[in-house]
């Protein structure tokens, strides 16, 4: 049986979903989806803007790989991420979210 969903992990996972919901995409492509896929590097860096989310959650739940390597993946995409996932000027924003 899964153990409940703490608050934070509660509020993470609402995050994802709209986040998700707003690109189009469904919980079950993030697993056949590739580790560096820009679409998830978007979520997970507009995770990181308006959530307490850690580098192990975005890791296990977007299917990135390595924790380690989330926070090296999320900084170089936000340096130069794709301009088709971007709205505004100095900061990530999936389409005009938050």
């Amino acid at each position: 049986m899964a153990r409940p969903l703490s608050a934070n992990e509660q509020g993470q996972q609402e995050v994802l979903t709209e986040l998700l919901r707003k690109l189009r995409r469904g919980i079950r492509e993030l697993g056949p989806a590739g580790k560096s896929a820009g679409w998830k590097l978007a979520l997970a860096a507009e995770s990181q803007t308006r959530t307490t989310a850690t580098n192990r959650w975005l890791a296990t739940t977007l299917h990135l790989g390595n924790l380690h390597e989330v926070s090296r993946k999320v900084a170089a995409w936000t340096r130069n991420p794709d301009p088709a996932l971007v709205r505004g000027q100095n900061r990530v924003r999936l389409w005009g979210l938050g």
